[in-house]
């Protein structure tokens, strides 16, 4: 469910706001969903819109998104894993203050 404004009923922006389409797609596909989703899903979700379905190996890219965005959602205390092993699924889990990076060198 979209959370709205009382006030004024438009959509209150994404929690996190990360650079390009896809990451964005891919981050809020994922948060809506805690029980955590299938890579093939969220290729399926990521792309719709694209005539061609994306790229041709779209699981694969995907990979590699992840971990991009997963360079942003640190600073914010989270990170997208995989259960693993067969019907692996992704989710979004906090990450203690101990593991998020520092401002200095």
């Amino acid at each position: 469910m979209i959370k709205c404004c009382p006030t004024c009923q438009r959509p209150f922006p994404p929690e996190i706001q990360l650079t390009g389409k896809v990451r964005q797609r891919l981050y809020d596909y994922i948060s809506k969903h805690p029980e955590g989703v299938s890579l093939q899903d969220i290729a399926d979700y990521v792309y719709a819109e694209k005539p061609d379905g994306g790229p041709k190996w779209a699981e694969s890219s995907l990979y590699i998104t992840i971990q991009r965005v997963n360079r942003k959602l640190l600073a914010y205390g989270k990170l997208i894993k995989a259960t693993g092993g067969p019907g692996s699924v992704y989710r979004i889990i906090d990450v203690e203050a101990s593991q998020r990076p520092t401002d200095s060198p």
